[in-house]
């Protein structure tokens, strides 16, 4: 199947959300969305691998879809995944400003991975 919106003659279909649980489906007549195009995500305008006393904020954050975002997650030292944000229905989303949440910060210079 090709992307976008094609006509789909089918006896079963079977769909699945993002956590790949079933979705149940009435006998109707739709449309089916292919969207094969990733989000990308607006550059993160501050220094790499800097050293913060204080969570950053960051003056530049977003993320754009051609059909439709769904959710975004960040981890701080591989110790589990965050939500940005869930449950958007629209192709942007745009938090210029953002804090970044959870960040333990240090009195001593040590470097944080972080992960979006």
């Amino acid at each position: 199947m090709a992307q976008g919106s094609s006509a789909v003659t089918s006896v079963s279909l079977k769909l699945r959300d993002i956590n790949n649980q079933p979705i149940t489906v009435s006998n109707g007549g739709g449309t089916v969305q292919v969207d094969c195009t990733l989000p990308t995500m607006e550059a993160i305008a501050e220094a790499q691998n800097a050293c913060y006393k204080a969570a950053p904020v960051f003056a530049n954050f977003g993320f754009d879809d051609d059909v439709n975002l769904d959710l975004a997650d960040y981890q701080i030292d591989a110790l589990g995944w965050t939500s940005i944000f869930s449950g958007v229905n629209a192709a942007s989303w745009d938090s210029d400003g953002w804090v970044l949440p959870g960040l333990p910060v240090s009195r001593t210079a040590r470097t944080r991975c972080i992960s979006v």
